[in-house]
């Protein structure tokens, strides 16, 4: 399996293997002219792929300002743990008690 990058989309060529992961990934899309998967080109993309054992070449590097920084926000109530969480973990923990409708 190889991915290009393509302007805004990575290109996944002889993906056959794990196609039932991309079909799980909004905005992807399949190209039947050229056989390929197009997915979004997102650092949460990028790294799904790596883990599905996709091969980037050169070109396919995030750029240096792609993605949004994560917001510096509190807890929306204390977080059951020890240690100082990192700010991906507070908005994780927020995100989740929004989701599941533990936040007040």
């Amino acid at each position: 399996m190889l991915a290009i990058r393509c302007e805004n989309e990575i290109k996944l060529t002889d993906a056959f293997c794990i196609k039932d992961s991309i079909k799980e990934i909004a905005g992807r899309r399949y190209d039947a002219a050229t056989r390929a998967w197009y997915v979004p080109l997102t650092d949460g993309n990028m790294a799904l792929l790596k883990i599905l054992g996709v091969d980037f070449d050169e070109s396919s590097e995030m750029p240096k300002d792609a993605g949004e920084p994560i917001p510096d926000e509190p807890p929306i109530v204390d977080m059951p743990i020890k240690a100082v969480p990192y700010k991906h973990q507070v908005a994780a923990f927020n995100f989740a008690l929004r989701i599941l409708g533990g936040a007040e």
